[in-house]
């Protein structure tokens, strides 16, 4: 399974979650299946490209979606897409990955989004709701994508 994180740089795990999924510079995804992790350089309209952040994960084949906060349209959009989508990420890739593990990232709803840009005081965090993955190994292999 594919797991897109919004993260603000291309260092993979270590990279930090981005605080907003659209303005994030990368998506880092990943695969908890071949323990792989792509790194993809942020080319939806909040930084200037042709398509919504959110066509762009569902593009890669991400079935999951860990952030710190995203719109409600986002929100709509992977609802629709069938992608899961948990809010409440923060420090690093790595960190966020464990804390979704451990069930501890709320799920994204659009009354718990916020409709335009926000901070973490003004979003209400709905209950947490497991997808019962099974953690990838230690040994991940990173490689970049641009475009």
């Amino acid at each position: 399974m594919k797991i897109a994180i919004p993260s603000m740089d291309d260092r993979g795990l270590q990279a930090r979650v981005a605080d907003h999924f659209g303005q994030a510079s990368f998506f880092t995804i990943v695969d908890t299946d071949t323990d792989e992790v792509t790194v993809q350089a942020n080319s939806g309209h909040h930084q200037g490209g042709q398509q919504t952040p959110a066509s762009a994960i569902a593009e890669k084949g991400a079935r999951v979606v860990l952030c710190s906060g995203l719109g409600q349209r986002a929100v709509r959009f992977f609802s629709e897409a069938g992608i899961e989508v948990f809010m409440g990420a923060e420090g690093t890739v790595q960190e966020t990955m464990d804390t979704h593990r451990q069930g501890k990232l709320p799920a994204a709803s659009e009354a718990a989004a916020c409709p335009g840009h926000h901070s973490d005081k003004e979003k209400p965090m709905p209950l947490a709701r497991s997808t019962g993955m099974d953690p990838p190994s230690s040994k991940l292999r990173v490689s970049k994508h641009e475009g």
